[in-house]
């Protein structure tokens, strides 16, 4: 092997170990999956909500793990909060009967998700929007609490280039208006009517 090959097989050997050095010394990007998943250390992951909450509520938590329908057909007599966190929260008819049969008797249905099904919209009388300003626009969206108790001097800022759902339509009458969403403004323009996103119904 002559002198020449000797020198390229080294510099290659050396930009490899370089590029090896830099990929792995290089900060590993966020992984914006939408998982929901209590072992899941990402951001849209609950595995530190499922840390905290035991600590806030001890034996008065219970993990299910079966559809609602049978949950509640084996302890109709249970009494409390039940807690859904998802992307996507579907009940079937029985599901849904069940659990507003439930809630009926004094207790709480808590539902965060980005969309719901039509049925379940239909009971409450709410219809979902969308908020996204476009490629042209900030995509900062300022999310705040309305009770003063709870509300931010100033608003948590979410920046990630993403849709935010709200409730275009809601019931007037029965529903309690408990958070807001707005994207920030640009261009001089003013600050847009705030979009109810956390609601409480009776």
């Amino acid at each position: 092997m002559g002198k020449k090959a000797t020198i390229y097989i080294v510099i290659a050997l050396v930009t490899l170990g370089a590029l090896m050095l830099i990929q792995y010394n290089k900060p590993k990007e966020i992984n914006w999956y939408e998982s929901y998943v209590s072992t899941h250390k990402i951001p849209y992951g609950t595995y530190v909500f499922n840390q905290i909450i035991p600590k806030l509520f001890g034996d008065r938590l219970q993990q299910v793990s079966v559809p609602p329908f049978e949950f509640l057909q084996k302890n109709k007599d249970l009494e409390g909060t039940y807690f859904f966190v998802n992307n996507n929260i579907v009940f079937d008819k029985a599901e849904l009967e069940s659990l507003l049969e439930w809630i009926s008797k004094g207790n709480t249905l808590f539902v965060a998700s980005k969309t719901f099904e039509e049925k379940l919209l239909d009971t409450l009388n709410l219809d979902l929007g969308s908020l996204y300003g476009g490629f042209e626009v900030s995509q900062h969206q300022n999310h705040n609490l309305v009770n003063p108790s709870l509300k931010h001097a100033d608003s948590v800022i979410f920046d990630k280039a993403t849709y935010t759902p709200y409730f275009k339509k809601i019931d007037t009458l029965n529903t309690i208006v408990l958070g807001q969403v707005f994207t920030e403004p640009f261009n001089g323009k003013e600050i847009e009517k705030p979009n109810v996103n956390i609601i409480s119904q009776p």
